[in-house]
């Protein structure tokens, strides 16, 4: 899950990105739905290992449980 924020911020340095439709239902802890504006996919770089994710961009800001950087 990544902010629509963030997902901004990507696109200005990956103009490639696409948001495309998302089916996800989230919900808070407490049960409040969360806004979704889609999905996007995202090439991730661990260690050594490059992964395709794909990540539900938020209409809220977000806090980021673990802090990644997405080289994509």
């Amino acid at each position: 899950m990544i902010s629509e924020e963030v997902f901004n911020d990507l696109c200005k340095s990956e103009p490639h990105l696409k948001l495309q439709p998302s089916e996800t239902k989230l919900r808070t802890y407490t049960g409040e739905l969360i806004s979704i504006l889609g999905t996007v996919q995202l090439r991730v770089a661990y260690t050594e290992k490059h992964f395709d994710l794909k990540a539900e961009v938020v209409v809220d800001k977000c806090k980021l449980i673990i802090s990644l950087t997405f080289p994509i």
